[in-house]
Formats: C-alpha cells, structure tokens, sequence
C-alpha cells in the first residue's frame, strides 16, 4: 500500500460546514500519487473497465488485472480488476485501523463496531463462499444481519464506528450513536477524446442492459 503514496481527503457536507444536525456519515476520497504517473486509458467503446496504458503499470505487475475478451481479429485488453483491489483495501484497512484503535491517542469516545459472526455465522459463510468464487482477492464477507467494522459499497471501503457524545458516559446503546465512514477510491485517467463519449457510452450500456 505504502508504494502507492495513498492520501485522504475530507469531502461533502462536512468538508464544506454544511452537514445539519448530526455528524453521522462522512465521505472520504482515497487518492494514490503514485498513479499519477501512471494515468489509466479509457475506451470510448467500453465505459465500465479502466485499461493499462503499458506492461510496467505498478497495478499490473501486482496482479490486479483482468483479461477483456478480444473482438474478432482484435486485440487482447488488460483491464484493472477493481474488484480485487477492492478487498485487497479491504484488508490493509481492517488491519491499521485495528492496530490504531490500540494506540493511547486513539479518542475515548469512538469505538469500534464488532458485531460479525464470522466462522460462526452461517450466513457470513455463505457470504464468504460466493466471494471467493468471484475472486481470488476476497477477505472474509458478512451477512445482513452482521455489522462488521470494515465492510464495503459498490463504490469502496466503508467503516462502522460508534461514538459517544460524552467520552465520560457510560456505554449504553442509548448513548451511542453510529458513524459511517465512506472512502471512495479516485483514479487519474486520461481520455483523449474527452469524457463525453464514455458518459454516453455507459448511460447506453445500462440502458441497453
């Protein structure tokens, strides 16, 4: 992870003062400066995969790449397989914010959720089972009535925590109050023909579909 130079970047409405009420869910970019220097290639035929602009791309010699079928006659395309990335986040998140929570400066009135059945839940199995048919990357998965403090959405990581208006209180469920944290990964590419043409290529697609 450390090669990749990641960097946060607090953003939405409680970046900008106008969160109302309660502080409940706050959004996060994830950016990585080492890609930089490695923008992705669009195609403007294909507005779901980001591809490899070269064999030497610090994400393919990783192995976080997933062959695209070649039209007839045409040429083979490695894509990024975001979804392997994804878990492998998963995991490097789960282990640092486990190794912080240990730390003496960790605040006194945020805790960690940890109510997921693991092993021990039969739903989280089955979750578990159907990812590793999907991926080699997966990490252990959870069920709908698990609440783990790392999970994920369709766009990145998500965190649990719970917090405590007063870190003097006692911990009562009435007391605490869930906080989700949203980190959404952004990758730099380059489209020499614009944007535009993705955007219309993937409104299509999802019509289509």
């Amino acid at each position: 992870m450390s090669l990749l130079q990641p960097e946060a970047f607090l953003i939405g409405s409680v970046a900008e003062g106008t969160r109302l009420y309660d502080m409940s869910e706050i959004d996060v970019t994830l950016k990585f400066k080492r890609l930089n220097e490695q923008p992705f290639d669009l195609d403007p035929e294909d507005g779901f995969h980001l591809l490899f602009p070269s064999e030497d791309h610090i994400l393919l010699r990783e192995g976080f790449v997933a062959t695209m079928p070649a039209p007839e006659g045409g040429e083979v395309k490695k894509a990024f397989d975001y979804v392997g990335f994804l878990h492998f986040l998963l995991r490097r998140i789960k282990a640092a914010l486990n190794e912080s929570y240990l730390l003496p400066d960790w605040p006194t009135n945020l805790f960690m959720v940890n109510e997921w059945g693991g092993d021990n839940c039969a739903g989280c199995r089955k979750e578990t089972a159907k990812l590793s048919r999907s991926t080699t990357f997966a990490p252990s998965a959870h069920c709908s009535e698990c609440r783990p403090a790392v999970t994920h959405t369709k766009i990145g990581p998500c965190l649990i925590l719970t917090r405590c208006q007063d870190a003097g209180l006692m911990r009562t469920l009435s007391q605490l109050r869930a906080v989700t944290i949203d980190l959404i990964p952004v990758f730099p590419v380059k489209s020499p023909g614009g944007l535009m043409p993705l955007f219309h290529c993937a409104i299509s697609s999802l019509l289509n579909r």
